[in-house]
């Protein structure tokens, strides 16, 4: 019986061996693949960040094109007016003076003043009849009538 059972315990033991091996095995390859797992999730980050870099190159080109194109047509505009204010000038003959003028025809300052003073007088005067309507003091027993204040106290005019 000895016999018989050293067998197995042998065959187990050299099972609990392999499994052993496998384990460490399977745990070596799990780490592993982690590690490229991570790599993985990291190159996509980064290629997500050089995809969005690239993105904004490409704006920013298209805006540099366009502000490029811009420039070269407004070159050409200047030029040509250039070329163009050359020749206008050989072209065109003076046949005669301008005349300058003995006195200003505007603008007309003495109109200019007594209209002014005219209505900053007006505006003056609608200022001070506006100012006078506002007013609700009572200055006179007629105003209490008109504006309908009531009597809180009568003072005498002869107080002696």
């Amino acid at each position: 019986m000895n016999s018989s059972s050293a067998i197995p315990l042998n065959i187990l033991d050299r099972m609990r061996k392999v499994l052993e091996t496998e384990i460490s095995k399977q745990q070596s390859d799990l780490f592993s693949l982690q590690q490229k797992r991570g790599q993985s999730i990291n190159d996509l980050k980064q290629s997500s960040v050089t995809q969005r870099v690239d993105q904004d190159k490409e704006a920013d080109y298209g805006i540099y094109q366009k502000l490029y194109d811009e420039m070269k047509v407004k070159l050409e505009q200047a030029r040509t007016a250039r070329d163009l204010g050359k020749r206008a000038a050989n072209q065109f003959v003076v046949i005669d003076p301008a005349q300058v003028p003995a006195e200003a025809t505007k603008p007309n300052r003495t109109l200019l003043i007594a209209g002014g003073f005219g209505l900053g007088l007006f505006m003056g005067l609608l200022a001070a009849v506006g100012a006078e309507l506002m007013d609700t003091r009572v200055r006179s027993p007629l105003d209490v009538e008109v504006y309908g204040k009531p009597i809180i106290a009568f003072i005498p005019e002869n107080l002696q």
